[in-house]
């Protein structure tokens, strides 16, 4: 691993690299909880690597970036599908704040970088993606994570139930990571809008309820679902408008029922023994 937020050891990788493109996933972001109580550590190590990897890429003379942005970096517009024209119309969800408005410092200065030294920085923001290769330590992963990992575990252990914050009522935007990978690549071809962000979703939206159900039934656990509603559900929807990638993608999504199968078996089979 390489420490990004050093801009000598960044400059050290550039210079021993000759990159034509770069895709900028690096940042560090967890759940609710470590957004509550790491605020400022997600901000400031989020922003510094953006900053020295971007600042890198016009100055080694990189011909395209790849820059994700999150989807909590949106305002909480409640039911509405959020479209890029929404990013910077009020603050990020308190809850997910310090990550959400770390990533929107990627398209404010990646467009200040085309329009100073023509650096073709993409910006996408991509909804909230799962999938064989994900994080399941509690404290980092996502939705998706987090029920396969306490679940699978629930049913090995033989535990009686299983307890998940808030209601259950919040609807979450979810997407297969190769879907989405598949979509970059695409963008990265095709998009050349260089002063505006583009959304990257999968429509596929459900409750927390129902996806923990879900998961449930896939894995086999049989013991009961609580739900502790003193804790916070966050955003109640973060529903992307993916009317703009549309325009550049033709990319045919992964069905639910098939992508939590596959993370499952992942986790199963490999996820469960890794500490990260």
């Amino acid at each position: 691993y390489y420490d990004l937020t050093s801009m000598d050891i960044c400059q050290s990788i550039f210079k021993n690299n000759q990159f034509k493109t770069v895709y900028l996933f690096s940042s560090y972001n967890g759940g609710i909880q470590l957004n509550l109580t790491r605020g400022a550590d997600i901000f400031h190590t989020t922003t510094q690597i953006a900053l020295n990897i971007l600042k890198c890429c016009q100055l080694f003379r990189v011909g395209k970036v790849i820059a994700p942005l999150a989807s909590c970096s949106y305002p909480n517009l409640g039911n509405k599908f959020l479209s890029e024209d929404d990013l910077w119309v009020g603050p990020s969800d308190p809850s997910v704040s310090s990550h959400g408005i770390a990533k929107r410092m990627i398209d404010e200065y990646g467009k200040q970088l085309f329009k100073q030294y023509g650096l073709k920085v993409i910006r996408p923001v991509i909804t909230n993606l799962y999938g064989p290769g994900d994080r399941f330590n509690l404290e980092r992963t996502k939705v998706v994570g987090a029920c396969v990992r306490r679940l699978s575990d629930a049913k090995r252990d033989g535990l009686p139930s299983v307890t998940f914050y808030g209601t259950g009522k919040p609807l979450r935007e979810i997407m297969y990571c190769r879907d989405a990978a598949a979509c970059l690549i695409q963008l990265a071809e095709k998009y050349d809008d260089y002063m505006s962000p583009v959304n990257v979703g999968s429509d596929k939206e459900v409750s927390i309820y129902d996806l923990v159900h879900l998961v449930k039934d896939i894995v086999g656990y049989e013991g009961e679902i609580k739900w502790d509603e003193s804790k916070p559900d966050g955003q109640m929807r973060k529903k992307l408008s993916t009317t703009k990638m549309k325009k550049y993608v033709n990319h045919e999504m992964i069905n639910l029922i098939d992508g939590l199968k596959n993370t499952v078996k992942y986790y199963e089979e490999v996820g469960q023994y890794l500490d990260r």
